[in-house]
C-alpha cells in the first residue's frame, strides 16, 4: 500500500505525460488513449484476455502524427507497466552505487540493502508503518489517476461533438469515435483485428497468385558492406557459398515453424521475393500498397524468432520497403512497437549469425527515417540490443558498419541522444571506431553517429570523457586525405569545441594540426567545417593555431573556393579572430596573402552582408600593426571597405565594422592620404547619417567609430578642408547631440573637433550675432560656461577639446603626436566674441554641456584609434 507521499510522488510523475496525452490534436484520441492505457493495466493485473500487443498498437494508432514528445509521454507510462519493479530506485547512495542491474544503498537502519533497479525511487519513501509498496500497488494507483483523468476528459467533452483542448480547433465531429468504456474500446479492437486477418489473408492470396517464377527468382540483395574483407575466421557475407542455419525437422525452430500462421519457412520467404519482385511492376506495386505487407512481414517474423532464414530475408524486405518511398515507412509506422519487440528477440536468438544482424540494422537505419519509428524502435532495450549485437562481432567491418548506421539514425532524434550517450550506444560507437580506422565507411558512420549525440550541450562532456576526442582524432589520422571521414569528423570537433574544457582537451591531443591536415581536402564541405572548427577552438588557443598552421590553411581555402559565400564568409571570421590576438597571426597572414583574400572575397560577394562585415572586421585587425601599412593600399583593401559600405548603407554592423576599419587604415601615415583620396570622409559621414534599415535609429557604436575615422583622416589642411566640406563637422555635432549620454560618443567628437576647428570657425561664420545675444563679459573670464548663456565661448570649448584629447582618450603614439600639433596652434588664437556660430552652435553647447558635467573624468576604453573587432 502506497502512503500519501507516495502517492503525491506517482502522482506528480503521471501529471506531466498526462498532460501532453490529454492534448492531442484530436480530442477523441485523447479519450481512446486513456482507454487503452487502463485497459493495458486490466490486462496486466489479469482482468482481461485480450492481447496487451493489439492494445498498444491500438493506442500507437491513436498517437500517429503527434510530436515526438508525446509519443515518450505515452512511452513512459508503458514502461511503468512493463518493469518488473518500477517503484524501486533508480540510483543507489553514492557510497554504494548500482551494479549489475541492482541498486545498493544503505536503509534507516544503516544496513546495506540491493533491490532490482526501478523508475520511481517509491521504496526511498518508506515510513515504516505502512508494508512495503509493491508493483502491484504501483499499478492500481495508476489505474486511479488513469481512470480520473480520462473522467475528466469525458466531463470536459459536451455531448454530440468533439471539444478539444487548450484552444485547438474542433477535430471531427463524429460521434462513433468518442469511446467512453473500455467495453467500447475492446469491441472496436476486436474488430480490428478481424479486419486485419482478412486483409492478411487477401495479401497471400495476391502473393500466391504473382508471377511465381518471376519472384522466385528475385531474391533481395544484400545490404552495402564495407570494402575491406572481414578478418579471417569471419564468414565471408559476400561468398556465394555462403549459408545460414538451415531448419533441422526436430529442432526448436522447426517447432516454431509448425506453429506459424498456416504458411511454412520457404514460403516465406518466396513471398518475401514476391513482395520485392512486384515493386518492380506499378500495376502490382499499387495493389500490394493497399495491403498489410508490413503487418504480415511482422507476423511472420515474431513467429520465428529462431529461423536465422526467415529473420535475414524478413528484416532484408523491410529495409527495402523502407528505401522504396514514405508511403512505406508510413505503413511500418503503424506497426514500430511490435517491430521493435520483434528485433530485440531475434537479436537475442541470432546474436552469431552475422547475416540476420546485419538485415536487423539495415531495417532500422531505414525505418528510423521517420521520425516516430525512430522513437519507438530506440524505446526500451533497442538501443541496448544493437550495442550488445555490435560487441558480440567486434571484428566485422560489415556489422559495424551496419550498426553504426542503425545508431546514426536513431541519434537524429532529441529522445534518442541522451539514452545513447547514458546507456551503451555511444560506447558501441566508440569501440567500431577506435576498432577499425582502415574502414572508411565505418568512420563515416562513426563520426556522423557522434555529431548527432553531440548536438545537446548536455552530451558533450559524456562524449569527451568517454573518449570521443581520442576516437575522431584517430579516425582522422588514418584516413587522412578521405573527404568522407575528414568532413563528419570536423563536424563532431565544431559542436565539442564549443566547450572550454574540451577545447583545450582537442588542443593537447593536437585537434588544432588535425583538422589543417584535413583542411588539405579540396572539398569544400571540408574546409568549411574545418574553418568553424578553428573559429572554436580560436576563442581558447589562438596562438597555438597559428602556429600549427591554422592562418595558412584559411587563407589556402579561400583562394581555392572564391565563390563559396559560406566558406568565404567562415574564413574572413577566422582572420578577423587570430589576427586579434598577436601580432604574429597578423604577420602569418601578410606572409601568407591573408590582405589579397580578404578583398578578394568583398569584391566577390559585395551583395552578401554577413560576409562582408566579416571582411571588415578581418581588415580592421590586421591594419593594427603600422608595418603592415603598405599591404593594403597594394592589394585595394580600402576600395573594399568602401564599396562594402556605399552596398550597405543601412546595415549597421557593416556600417561599424567599415568606420573602424577606415579608422584603422587611416591611423597610418602611409594610408591616411589614400584613405582620403579614394572617398573615405564622404563615406563614413555616410555611415552616421544613415540609419538602422531595422529599426530606424542611429546607432551610437556606429557615431564613435566614425568620429574616430574623421579624427585619424585629419591631419593636413587639405585633409581636414575635405573633411568639412564633405559635412564632417555637421555629422560630428549630430552625433554629439543625438547621444547627449553616451561618453564614447562625447569624448570622439570632442577629439575630432579638436583637430577641425581651425577650419570650421571661418566656415561657420555666417553672419554675426544679434547684440542681444553677445555674452556680457569677457569669454575667457569663466572656465565653465552656465547653463543659461546663449553663445559659449569658443577658447573655453578649444580648451575642453583639447584636454578630453590630451589626457582622456589613448591613442596611437604617432598620430598623437601629428594631432597635438593640429591643436595646439589656434589654441592662442583670439576669437572674436561676437562671432556667429550658425549651424554648429547645438554642437558646442553639447561638448560645453559634457564638459561641465566631467572636465578631466578619466576612461577605461582601450584605443580611440586602433580599434579592435572582436
Amino acid at each position: 500500500m502506497l502512503n500519501r507521499t507516495q502517492e503525491n510522488a506517482l502522482a506528480a510523475y503521471f501529471e506531466f505525460p498526462a498532460d501532453d496525452l490529454a492534448n492531442l490534436t484530436n480530442f477523441a484520441n485523447a479519450e481512446e488513449v486513456f482507454s487503452a492505457f487502463i485497459l493495458l493495466l486490466q490486462i496486466r493485473l489479469g482482468h482481461s484476455d485480450l492481447s496487451a500487443e493489439d492494445v498498444h498498437e491500438y493506442a500507437q494508432s491513436k498517437l500517429l502524427g503527434e510530436d515526438s514528445g508525446t509519443v515518450e509521454s505515452f512511452r513512459q507510462l508503458c514502461e511503468i507497466v512493463r518493469h518488473p519493479s518500477p517503484q524501486n530506485r533508480s540510483t543507489g547512495s553514492s557510497h554504494a552505487g548500482l551494479n549489475g542491474g541492482y541498486v545498493t544503498y544503505y536503509d534507516q537502519k544503516g544496513l546495506r540493502v540491493q533491490e532490482l533497479e526501478g523508475l520511481l525511487g517509491l521504496t526511498a519513501l518508506d515510513d515504516g508503518i505502512l508494508a512495503p509498496v509493491t508493483k502491484l500497488d504501483v499499478l492500481l494507483e495508476l489505474k486511479r489517476l488513469a481512470q480520473a483523468k480520462r473522467a475528466e476528459l469525458q466531463h470536459r467533452r459536451p455531448a454530440g461533438h468533439d471539444r478539444t483542448l487548450y484552444g485547438r480547433a474542433p477535430a471531427s465531429t463524429n460521434a462513433e469515435q468518442i469511446v467512453a468504456t473500455s467495453s467500447d474500446l475492446l469491441k472496436k479492437i476486436e474488430s480490428r483485428g478481424r479486419k486485419k486477418e482478412e486483409e492478411i489473408l487477401a495479401l497471400q492470396d495476391f502473393l500466391a497468385g504473382f508471377n511465381a517464377t518471376r519472384g522466385d527468382a528475385a531474391q533481395p540483395k544484400e545490404a552495402e558492406t564495407d570494402d575491406e574483407p572481414p578478418p579471417t575466421g569471419i564468414t565471408d557475407p559476400h561468398s556465394e557459398h555462403k549459408r545460414v542455419h538451415s531448419v533441422d525437422p526436430g529442432s526448436t525452430c522447426a517447432a516454431e515453424d509448425a506453429r506459424a500462421r498456416g504458411i511454412s519457412a520457404g514460403e516465406f520467404r518466396s513471398h518475401c521475393a514476391r513482395i520485392l519482385a512486384a515493386l518492380e511492376e506499378p500495376a502490382a506495386k499499387q495493389k500490394l500498397e493497399k495491403l498489410p505487407v508490413c503487418l504480415y512481414l511482422l507476423r511472420e517474423l515474431k513467429a520465428r524468432p529462431r529461423i536465422a532464414e526467415v529473420q535475414a530475408q524478413g528484416w532484408g524486405t523491410l529495409s527495402k520497403l523502407a528505401q522504396q518511398s514514405e508511403q512505406w515507412r508510413s505503413q511500418a509506422r503503424k506497426q514500430a512497437c511490435g517491430l521493435r519487440h520483434v528485433a530485440v528477440a531475434a537479436l537475442e536468438a541470432n546474436r552469431e549469425v552475422v547475416e540476420v544482424v546485419k538485415a536487423i540494422f539495415g531495417a532500422v537505419r531505414d525505418l528510423a527515417l521517420d521520425d516516430f519509428s525512430a522513437v519507438e524502435l530506440a524505446a526500451d532495450c533497442g538501443i541496448d540490443a544493437i550495442a550488445a549485437a555490435m560487441r558480440s562481432h567486434p571484428g566485422h567491418a560489415g556489422v559495424q558498419l551496419a550498426g553504426c548506421q542503425a545508431l546514426w539514425n536513431l541519434a537524429t532524434e532529441a529522445v534518442n541522444k541522451e539514452k545513447m550517450v547514458q546507456g551503451s550506444g555511444l560506447q558501441a560507437v566508440l569501440h567500431a571506431l577506435l576498432g577499425h580506422q582502415e574502414a572508411a565507411r565505418v568512420q563515416e558512420a562513426g563520426c556522423m553517429a557522434l555529431c548527432h549525440l553531440a548536438q545537446p550541450e548536455g552530451n558533450k562532456l559524456g562524449i569527451a570523457a568517454a573518449g570521443g576526442v581520442r576516437a575522431v582524432l584517430g579516425s582522422m589520422q588514418a584516413q587522412a586525405g578521405v573527404a568522407r571521414v575528414q568532413l563528419p569528423a570536423c563536424r563532431v570537433l565544431q559542436c565539442l569545441a564549443a566547450d572550454e574544457g574540451i577545447a583545450e582537451q582537442i588542443m593537447a591531443d593536437g585537434g588544432a594540426s588535425a583538422v589543417v591536415q584535413a583542411m588539405r581536402c579540396a572539398n569544400a564541405c571540408v574546409q568549411l567545417a574545418g574553418c568553424r572548427v578553428l573559429w572554436n577552438l580560436a576563442s581558447w588557443s589562438c596562438c597555438k593555431i597559428v602556429a600549427d598552421g591554422g592562418v595558412g590553411a584559411v587563407v589556402a581555402a579561400m583562394v581555392q573556393f572564391p565563390g563559396h559565400a559560406q566558406l568565404q564568409t567562415a574564413g574572413l571570421q577566422n582572420l578577423q579572430k587570430m589576427a586579434s590576438s598577436c601580432v604574429s597571426s597578423r604577420k602569418r597572414a601578410l606572409h601568407d596573402g591573408g590582405v589579397a583574400a580578404v578583398v578578394c572575397a568583398l569584391d566577390a560577394h559585395v551583395g552578401t552582408a554577413e560576409l562582408q562585415t566579416a571582411g571588415c572586421q578581418a581588415l580592421c585587425n590586421l591594419a593594427i600593426d603600422g608595418d603592415l601599412e603598405g599591404a593594403f593600399v597594394d592589394s585595394g583593401g580600402i576600395e573594399a571597405v568602401l564599396a562594402a559600405m556605399r552596398a550597405h548603407l543601412g546595415h549597421t554592423a557593416v556600417q561599424l565594422a567599415g568606420c573602424r576599419a577606415l579608422c584603422n587604415l587611416a591611423g597610418k601615415p602611409h594610408n591616411q592620404t589614400q584613405v582620403v583620396n579614394a572617398g573615405g570622409t564622404r563615406a563614413v559621414v555616410a555611415a552616421m547619417r544613415s540609419q538602422c534599415s531595422d529599426c530606424g535609429a542611429r546607432h551610437a557604436s556606429i557615431h564613435e567609430a566614425g568620429c574616430h575615422a574623421l579624427s585619424c583622416m585629419a591631419r593636413s589642411d587639405d585633409d581636414k578642408r575635405r573633411i568639412v566640406s564633405d559635412g564632417g563637422a555637421d555629422v560630428i555635432q549630430l552625433a554629439l547631440e543625438t547621444h547627449k549620454g553616451h561618453q564614447g560618443v562625447q569624448e570622439a567628437g570632442s577629439v575630432a573637433l579638436s583637430y577641425l576647428i581651425d577650419h570650421i570657425l571661418p566656415a561657420a561664420v555666417l553672419e554675426p550675432v544679434p547684440e542681444t545675444l553677445a555674452p556680457t563679459s569677457s569669454p575667457k573670464k569663466s572656465p565653465l560656461p552656465q547653463p543659461q548663456v546663449s553663445v559659449p565661448d569658443v577658447s573655453i570649448l578649444q580648451t575642453a577639446a583639447h584636454t578630453l584629447h590630451r589626457t582622456q582618450i589613448p591613442r596611437h603614439t604617432e598620430v598623437q603626436g601629428a594631432a597635438a600639433d593640429s591643436v595646439d596652434a589656434p589654441m592662442d588664437r583670439e576669437i572674436p566674441p561676437s562671432c556667429g556660430i550658425g549651424r554648429m552652435l547645438l554642437g558646442w553647447r553639447s561638448v560645453f554641456s559634457y564638459a561641465h558635467l566631467s572636465p578631466t573624468k578619466k576612461t577605461n576604453r582601450s584605443s580611440s584609434v586602433t580599434m579592435s573587432s572582436m
